[in-house]
Order: structure tokens, then sequence, then C-alpha cells
């Protein structure tokens, strides 16, 4: 990965947080008590800043090896490589200094996680 700078890192830290925070997947294991969705942020994050040039099949796996091993589920919802895709994408923007697309795709998953939440308490 090129090096980010630091709010850049920032930007993807918080684009990696709302891909992830509005993956089903991840929130029923969470509110299943199977683990915190901010330790997954964070390892994501890592992961991306410690190794250079990651294909997408290994960014996948990551992700189906931290959903199977720290929340004991599996996304076998068809899910899984459209997160991936989301997380390699945001990344790549940043890497481009495309800071106003990732800063809107955040603004547009925030508010999907809005609209979910409050269609989840309707009756």
């Amino acid at each position: 990965m090129a090096p980010l700078a630091s709010s850049t890192r920032e930007l993807f830290t918080e684009a990696v947080r709302a891909v992830l925070e509005t993956w089903p997947v991840l929130q029923i294991a969470v509110d299943n008590g199977f683990g915190g969705a901010e330790w997954m942020v964070d390892a994501l994050r890592l992961y991306f800043i410690d190794n250079d040039e990651l294909q997408q099949d290994e960014v996948e796996d990551l992700i189906s090896d931290l959903m199977n091993n720290e929340f004991d589920t599996v996304a076998d919802d068809g899910s899984l490589p459209q997160v991936e895709q989301q997380v390699c994408e945001m990344l790549q923007q940043c890497q481009q200094d495309r800071l106003k697309e990732v800063r809107e795709q955040i603004k547009q998953l925030i508010q999907k996680k809005m609209d979910q939440n409050l269609s989840s308490k309707l009756p």
C-alpha cells in the first residue's frame, strides 16, 4: 500500500468502519455478542497499512477468517465480496487523494445505517 498521510489514514479508518457497520452479517454477530466491530476495523486498517499490493482474494480471505475465528460467523449470504470490494475501492481512492469521493461514500453508508436502524424499530 502506498503510504497514506495520517489524516488520510484516519479517513480510511472511517471508511472501513462505515462499511463494516452497514454489513448485516457482522451486525448480527455483534448483536448476538460474538465480538466487537471496532476490533475488526482496527485489524483491517492495520492489515492494509502493513501489506503492500494486496490482492482482492487476500482481503476477502482475511475478512472471512476474521468473521470465522473472532465472531464464530460464516458469511454465506454472498455479501463478503461486496464488503471486500468496498473497502479496497475506498483504499484506492484514498491513495489517489480522491478524498471527497470517500467522504461522500462514508456519508451515504452512515445514512444507510440510520435508515436500517429506523426501519428495524418500526412495527
